[in-house]
């Protein structure tokens, strides 16, 4: 029997600062893994990112200086160098507007407001794998020889899963383990616009992105640990879905081998509906429960 819940954790503690100088940066920054603790992943998600920007100066309208462009943390000594753009220099008196996206939207449809610091990406498509992080950042009335870093603090524009599995059949030496654990319907693309908050919309029709999870074990995602009577274990990847604005039914399937002693004595293949709206920023643990009945 499968008991279902998601549990959520929301925190600030995970905004992750990147500083800039005159829209050039230093990689201060450029390792942390912003929030992902899955061991699984082997890229960190700020190797990238990309940078919108205007400025407004001696009354008037504002003028975009970059559109979406490509920062990344290949330059000389490991600075961050933008690409394929001029260099741009602090105007005195200017009004500055900035935002960022990462990893960089390059080639992603996208859109930048300087009214109100808004990028917005249509069809994002999602992996999974890869978090989706954004900042805005401004500027009034910039000092004759200015030349402060921008300083940008990436927040988490999806949200975060994983699985815990509970052991409660409590045969005499009894074990069991937890296999190819599967979210099959999950949202690959969305609408975005990233401002204060990101606001999710136009989702597909009908999803079908698979997130693989694989087994519950903590060496890897292809372990096999066994889960003793009474304990509990987590899934070793942790993913990735985009929010919904209302309740959604996910599919999902995992495999359950019965063990007495050191023989399999029985193979479930189970499956169940997850139903939540995951929420913008926010980390879930979704845990299950089995047991004999």
């Amino acid at each position: 029997m499968l008991a279902l819940a998601a549990a959520t954790a929301c925190s600030n503690d995970e905004l992750v600062s990147v500083n800039q100088e005159a829209i050039g940066f230093d990689n201060a920054f450029v390792n942390n893994s912003t929030r992902i603790v899955d061991p699984s992943f082997t890229t960190e998600t700020l190797n990238s990112f990309a940078v919108y920007g205007s400025v407004a100066a001696y009354n008037t309208a504002p003028a975009t200086i970059f559109d979406n462009v490509a920062v990344s943390g290949s330059g000389i000594r490991g600075t961050w160098e933008y690409e394929d753009q001029f260099v741009q220099y602090w105007i005195t008196g200017g009004n500055y507007v900035f935002a960022a996206v990462a990893p960089s939207t390059k080639g992603q449809a996208s859109a930048f407001n300087p009214a109100n610091s808004t990028v917005t990406l249509t069809n994002y498509e999602n992996d999974g794998t890869t978090d989706l992080l954004y900042a805005t950042y401004s500027v009034n009335n910039v000092a004759e020889g200015y030349n402060t870093k921008v300083a940008f603090d990436f927040k988490h524009a999806l949200a975060k899963v994983k699985f815990s599995f509970t052991n409660a059949y409590n045969a005499t030496n009894s074990t069991i383990v937890v296999k190819n654990v599967k979210i099959n319907n999950a949202h690959s693309t969305g609408t975005v616009a990233l401002t204060g908050a990101a606001d999710w919309t136009a989702w597909e029709a009908t999803p079908s992105l698979t997130l693989e999870f694989g087994n519950i074990a903590d060496a890897s995602a292809t372990a096999v640990e066994k889960i003793a009577q009474e304990a509990t274990a987590d899934s070793y990847k942790e993913l990735f879905l985009i929010p919904t604005d209302a309740n959604y039914e996910y599919n999902v399937t995992y495999t359950v081998d019965l063990y007495i002693g050191d023989t399999c004595v029985k193979t479930y293949d189970h499956e169940a509906t997850l139903t939540f709206a995951p929420a913008v920023g926010c980390s879930y643990n979704v845990a299950a429960t089995i047991d004999y009945t």
